[in-house]
């Protein structure tokens, strides 16, 4: 079984990363990653790189030059192998390439969507709702991290009997609890510093918080661009005392901060189905968190974590500090992650690509 996965800037740090070499184990897995930039070189044979000039804000063009360097890389290093599948990784560009190579062997295409690919580019521009809808449509099966997901990419016109809800799983022999570990007065947030990971008004909820109790902390795990205005901040309000960042980590130290946090927040403004709530609950960490996509299909309010207002710092703390004084039940927080651990996942999604196999073009 010969599979083909198309993304976009992998890296060897991200759970796709870690899936694909355990796949790699049982037989040979094929990778095609067009970057934006320059990136490192794989470390494993048969994943290759290359990179496509990414045309500012013209979405046409980028489409075009992100196929063309995927489709260049394709025959100058892959034409010889016979594929059986191809799995693209996110609805655009990937999967615009991925269907690009789909018709060029004759051979059938998944796409994985993850969220803002289906929740938020289709609002951007009639192109990308356009485009997206037409990509989905004629994929051979679309797996949904959440169900949330697929609602969304019915109102694309994607029949729902050709998807299937699946996340991504987390690595239970990185994720797990450990009852040695005393638990810290720590909040964690782990996410990209974006303006959809909502930083500011976690920030300003946090304030609030600290204000009343003089103990609590809160650690900030990502980087991006917001990182700068939020350290400014942190400086105006005079908590750099109480706020911490360490920045962009390895999944083993995140996995250490989420055992050793009392709670992980995520306020986020949209999600699909954000693994880093499974992978902390699966560490014995409940969660505080908004009400978006996928996080009401983890949650269950009192059992494993709380939701929140996103709009609202005060009740971001409110919930916060409920939380902190919730008297929590380790079998109940564990019970969602143990269904999706990143094995069974695997042997779920190597069943799909058997039965799409078996169905053909």
């Amino acid at each position: 079984m010969n599979i083909l996965h198309v993304f976009t800037s992998l890296t060897e740090d991200t759970g796709n990363f870690d899936r694909l070499k355990k796949m790699n184990v049982k037989f040979p897995q094929y990778v095609l990653s067009c970057d934006k930039q320059n990136l490192s070189p794989f470390s494993l044979p048969n994943f290759y790189r290359t990179s496509y000039f990414n045309f500012p804000k013209i979405e046409c063009f980028k489409n075009y030059f992100f196929n063309k360097a995927t489709i260049k890389c394709f025959d100058k290093n892959l034409s010889q192998v016979n594929f059986d599948l191809i799995h693209s990784y996110f609805a655009y560009p990937n999967a615009s390439a991925g269907q690009e190579l789909s018709k060029k062997l004759n051979i059938p295409h998944i796409i994985t969507v993850r969220g803002s690919d289906v929740l938020i580019y289709p609002q951007q521009n009639s192109y990308l709702k356009n485009k997206i809808s037409e990509i989905l449509q004629n994929a051979h099966l679309v797996i949904c991290l959440s169900q949330h997901l697929i609602h969304a990419c019915e109102k694309l016109g994607v029949d729902k009997a050709k998807m299937v809800h699946l996340p991504e799983g987390h690595d239970e022999k990185v994720f797990y609890y450990d009852e040695k570990l005393k638990k810290e007065d720590v909040i964690l947030f782990a996410g990209n510093l974006i303006s959809v990971k909502n930083p500011f008004q976690l920030l300003r909820a946090f304030e609030i918080l600290a204000k009343n109790n003089l103990s609590i902390s809160l650690r900030i795990a990502g980087s991006g661009i917001l990182k700068n205005a939020m350290q400014d901040f942190i400086n105006q309000k005079k908590l750099n005392d109480r706020i911490e960042f360490i920045g962009q980590i390895s999944a083993h130290t995140l996995a250490d901060h989420m055992r050793r946090a009392k709670l992980l927040v995520l306020p986020s403004l949209s999600e699909g189905w954000p693994n880093v709530i499974q992978e902390s609950l699966a560490c014995g960490t409940p969660i505080v968190a908004s009400r978006v996509g996928g996080i009401p299909e983890i949650i269950t309010a009192g059992e494993n974590g709380f939701f929140c207002d996103q709009f609202s710092a005060t009740d971001i703390a409110d919930q916060l500090k409920k939380a902190l004084d919730h008297p929590w039940e380790l079998s109940k927080i564990q019970q969602i992650p143990m269904l999706y651990t990143r094995e069974k996942i695997i042997l779920k999604i190597l069943n799909l690509y058997q039965e799409v196999i078996t169905k053909g073009i």
